[in-house]
């Protein structure tokens, strides 16, 4: 999981009693390139995973009050991206701003942005 803009608290722990105790964090994420394939993996700009503890589902909220915070510069998979084929959990790659752009292999994807599976592509989520 890659997070930023997420105050977890400091007991360190996502989605305890003391998260945002220091208030809404502020910060984007660049451009992420994985080598190969990407499965089970949540990345998340500016968004909380909710009460579930899981991206990609209904629950999942903001945190930062500029969606000039919380954008995805871009996200090239080499392989495949799969979520947990079979599985009840939920993996997102989620901003509050914007995912500048969006490549699986070879192919470069566009809005409204397809799921793969269990694993969900959101963003400008406000």
């Amino acid at each position: 999981m890659l997070m930023t803009a997420y105050d977890i608290g400091p007991d360190g722990q996502l989605g305890t009693a003391d998260d945002g105790t220091f208030g809404a964090a502020k910060g984007n994420i660049g451009a992420i390139t994985v080598g190969g394939n990407m499965s089970s993996t949540s990345i998340a700009a500016g968004i909380s995973p909710g009460p579930g503890l899981q991206f990609g589902d209904a629950d999942d909220s903001v945190v930062v009050s500029s969606s000039l915070q919380g954008a995805i510069q871009s996200l090239t998979v080499k392989g495949t991206l799969t979520g947990l084929p079979g599985s009840t959990a939920s993996f997102g790659v989620e901003a509050h701003g914007t995912l500048g752009a969006l490549k699986v292999g070879s192919i470069t994807k566009t809005r409204p942005w397809p799921s793969f599976g269990n694993l969900v592509i959101k963003d400008g989520i406000a």
